[in-house]
């Protein structure tokens, strides 16, 4: 969600899986305070994601993703998955 400074702030979600990847997998996510969108468009020369860990949220009961189209993504970008059951991803 945009501010009126044009910062974003997270919505509670994110913040919530931020906190479940810390504890379970101890992962460092910090998301206390407002960012600049630039963050978010800006071009980097190395992508984050070739050598960090990821991780991957599988809603088995979703009806608008399939959980095995979930499961492909999960397995396609070498995430470490795990699997939920309910609807939606948290």
């Amino acid at each position: 969600m945009a501010t009126k400074d044009g910062l974003l702030r997270l919505h509670s979600c994110v913040i919530l899986l931020a906190i479940y990847l810390r504890l379970a997998h101890g992962c460092s996510m910090r998301f206390n305070s407002p960012f600049h969108k630039a963050l978010l468009t800006g071009k980097t020369k190395h992508a984050s994601w070739r050598s960090k860990p990821s991780f991957y949220a599988v809603s088995t009961e979703d009806r608008t993703i399939n959980p095995d189209l979930e499961r492909f993504m999960a397995k396609r970008m070498g995430a470490k998955t795990i699997e939920v059951r309910q609807a939606t991803s948290p």
